[in-house]
């Protein structure tokens, strides 16, 4: 199969961090303290408390949903694109590179990601970023220059990846 007739794709759903649970707890506490508030001033708000209640509980709920992403690999006419997308409503393109830029194609070694960063190093974690056992890494060159480009492909994307850069897999 030729590289240009080839379309892998591929779902990588994104672990929450700890800022994650941070946003959606302030979140969470900011929309409570707005009920407790207007329960108390109610009586001067009592037209608009149905609206500042809904304002508040949609504001909660969109934040604390906006800390969902998964970004989608996709290997298209020799280019391997991703995309983030933010609580399966709205996608974005992450990183586009062409293939044939990926140098050395191998397994990420532990704190490597912070090593490369300290060096100045651009770094596009792709991966779920939870288990880098399992994320491989390359050095590529990108729409956003060149990255270290940190990624955790599945059997599909390896074996698309090995026939497209059979000499740089190690």
């Amino acid at each position: 199969m030729g590289h240009m007739e080839m379309f892998v794709e591929q779902i990588v759903p994104r672990r929450k961090a700890l800022k994650d649970y941070a946003v959606m707890g302030a979140a969470l506490f900011a929309c409570t303290a707005v009920l407790l508030v207007s329960v108390l001033v109610m009586p001067y708000i009592m037209p608009y408390v149905i609206i500042v209640w809904a304002v508040a509980v949609f504001a909660a709920y969109w934040l604390m949903s906006g800390r969902s992403v998964e970004y989608e690999y996709k290997i298209v006419s020799g280019d391997f694109d991703v995309e983030r997308i933010i609580a399966k409503r709205k996608r974005k393109k992450h990183i586009s590179c062409p293939i044939v830029s990926f140098e050395h194609v191998r397994r990420l070694a532990e704190g490597e990601v912070g090593r490369m960063a300290s060096k100045g190093v651009k770094v596009a974690d792709v991966s779920s970023g939870g288990n880098y056992g399992e994320a491989y890494c390359t050095v590529a060159s990108s729409d956003r220059g060149k990255v270290f480009l940190v990624f955790e492909p599945n059997e599909r994307v390896l074996k698309a990846l090995k026939e497209l850069l059979p000499r740089k897999f190690g």
